[in-house]
């Protein structure tokens, strides 16, 4: 049975290679031509002998999905792509104003873990990507921004499905584009988002892979992250915390806390001086998101006077914080909007 190139590293790749009686180099010159010049079709990979290429073809294979729409607004493209087995995942490109290209990749279809602000969990959780198939996303937003003459500076773990749940995938993924032979992104462009999932945390804190690790908050007290992330009455506040600030420790990473702002639910001062409580004195730095629109969901973004009231409490308090409106929510490309709408 063939397998799938983009899902295995290049030390796997040396390996197989070796066993056929290849020499191990062969592996740096695959990853070149499928990470730096992206091409994916061996028999174009016309420094390799022709007997090579055909025992790569007999070997191997490379999925690149199927890329179904792409919808640009402004700064932000959101390309619709259909997997092997049919299913459908989003992932989105930002091009950011200090010229930096963001590409937030999808790692599940669907979700599991229902937050009730998010579109993705409307869907049910269908499956967990490859290792490859989240790295094909990367491959195609390089290519389209290789035909613009740019390049990708960041990558972000941020969009359809919970990252940590399919861990050893996402993890996998990771290492491949992290590596100097492929697209060599380095450790500290790459962010991963999770509700908080703890013991996984924990493992990630053991993976030597120093990247920017964010939490989806959005509440300061367990009574409210209850009710908009189930997942926290299994791993409650007194137990995620210690396992955040035990990543930091190891990684010396400072943290990223997410926290969509939801008109009367989140966003009074009354949690914003429990958030100051929480977070007050530690390595960490707050995203503000006033909530972006979805379709079946009952609640609403605040008022700017109540967002900005909310931001200046947490400056006024020392805790580092940027207000962020989401790239691409005319597009449904925001935070919290992805999600396939058949």
């Amino acid at each position: 049975m063939k397998l799938d190139i983009l899902s295995l590293s290049m030390d796997e790749i040396e390996k197989l290679l070796l066993e056929i009686g290849e020499p191990s180099y062969r592996s740096q010159q695959l990853f070149h031509w499928i990470y730096k010049k992206l091409i994916f079709d061996f028999s174009k990979m016309t420094n390799l002998s022709q007997n090579l290429r055909n025992k790569l073809k007999d070997i191997f294979y490379v999925h690149i999905p199927d890329v179904v729409k792409i919808i640009e607004e402004e700064n932000t493209i959101k390309f619709l792509l259909r997997l092997k087995d049919n299913e459908l995942i989003e992932f989105v490109l930002i091009i950011h104003k200090d010229k930096r290209k963001t590409v937030c990749v999808s790692t599940q279809v669907g979700c599991a873990f229902q937050c009730k602000f998010c579109a993705t969990g409307l869907m049910g959780f269908k499956r967990n990507l490859t290792s490859g198939e989240i790295v094909s996303q990367v491959l195609l937003a390089k290519k389209f921004l290789n035909e613009k003459g740019e390049n990708i500076t960041n990558v972000v773990y941020m969009g359809m499905g919970e990252p940590l749940s399919n861990y050893s995938n996402v993890i996998k993924s990771i290492k491949i584009l992290n590596s100097k032979f492929g697209l060599n992104i380095g450790a500290r462009h790459i962010s991963l988002s999770t509700v908080g999932l703890v013991p996984q945390i924990y493992k990630l804190s053991e993976e030597k892979i120093p990247i920017t690790l964010s939490i989806s908050l959005h509440a300061p007290e367990n009574n409210l992250r209850d009710m908009l992330i189930p997942i926290n009455k299994k791993y409650p506040l007194e137990m995620l915390l210690p396992a955040i600030w035990h990543y930091f420790e190891k990684t010396k990473r400072r943290i990223t806390f997410e926290y969509i702002l939801l008109e009367g639910i989140n966003d009074t001062l009354y949690m914003a001086e429990k958030l100051v409580n929480l977070l007050k004195g530690r390595p960490i730095h707050v995203n503000l998101i006033p909530y972006n629109f979805v379709e079946g969901l009952p609640w609403k973004r605040p008022s700017i006077l109540r967002i900005r009231a909310f931001e200046n409490y947490l400056r006024k308090n020392n805790i580092n914080v940027t207000l962020r409106i989401s790239h691409g929510y005319k597009i449904m490309a925001g935070c919290g909007q992805l999600a396939i709408r058949r």
